[in-house]
């Protein structure tokens, strides 16, 4: 994972930078090292949290320190994704995976009276509203997804969410949707897996927008970024089972219900050729 991008700075050997911060330690994301006495060493993981303060650039990498304990270490750190292998990828995204998960068992509680199912049957629609708004606020801030995204309800027909990054005019909307006519049914489980679902969207659309954003390989984001452009829109819940299978089966589709743990029917027995994060 490269450090956040700064637009229109350019980092020179004389400048300090600004502090950043490394991933929560419960991710394991890929960086190329410096070892003073050999130079730039080989590619290594480094999983605890610390601040990172960039000193330069050297060819297609950051020249960063960060402090460990009470030794200054030094490392480099790819400037774009190009250096992120599949295998560091999946890492990522299995850590990823469970902070978020993590989070939503501890939301769902153990059940009965003290679950989220028995508070939801208990709410109105508008504190419905909220507690979903809450959720994907977290969900969002977990991802490390761009704070602008907003949660809108409306009846969206047969299907139960959606996530519109650009709207026609290719302006940045970032909004995810949930189907209103959902939110009177007791099966807030199902709305938060949705809620999951369309961050992922929106965790895919902020990498083909900048590459520097999220640690996903070039391959993974080549694949994204031509199924968005090929996009296959659900065909409808009576559509034929091929037609439902080409909707789901697609990558940023079968993505985005395996990083949140949903099962359709479509996927069962199938298995991408492409490598992924999930099989």
């Amino acid at each position: 994972m490269t450090i956040k991008p700064i637009s229109n700075f350019t980092f020179k050997p004389s400048q300090n930078g600004t502090a950043y911060r490394l991933p929560p330690s419960d991710y394991s994301v890929p960086y190329v090292y410096l070892n003073p006495q050999k130079n730039i060493n080989s590619s290594a993981n480094y999983t605890t949290s610390h601040n990172m303060t960039v000193k330069g650039e050297y060819k297609d990498y950051y020249y960063v320190v960060f402090s460990a304990g009470e030794i200054d270490r030094w490392m480099f750190v790819p400037k774009s994704n190009a250096s992120i292998t599949q295998a560091a990828e999946k890492t990522y995204d299995l850590a990823l995976q469970k902070r978020v998960h993590d989070y939503y068992n501890a939301v769902l509680g153990t059940g009965g009276t003290a679950g989220w199912e028995w508070k939801w049957w208990n709410m109105s629609s508008s504190t419905r509203e909220q507690e979903l708004r809450n959720f994907a606020k977290e969900i969002i801030s977990r991802m490390n997804l761009s704070s602008q995204i907003k949660v809108v309800f409306e009846p969206l027909g047969e299907t139960s969410g959606g996530y519109t990054h650009r709207d026609a005019s290719g302006k940045l909307i970032r909004t995810i949707y949930i189907n209103e006519n959902l939110m009177s049914s007791n099966i807030s489980y199902e709305l938060g897996y949705t809620i999951i679902h369309e961050a992922r969207h929106a965790y895919q659309e902020e990498v083909i927008d900048d590459s520097r954003k999220h640690p996903v390989s070039q391959e993974t984001r080549g694949r994204w970024k031509n199924n968005i452009d090929n996009y296959i829109d659900f065909p409808g819940l009576a559509a034929p089972t091929a037609s439902k299978n080409a909707y789901c089966r697609q990558p940023i589709e079968w993505d985005a219900f395996k990083f949140a743990k949903q099962s359709p029917d479509e996927l069962n027995n199938f298995k991408p050729s492409y490598a992924n994060s999930w099989s």
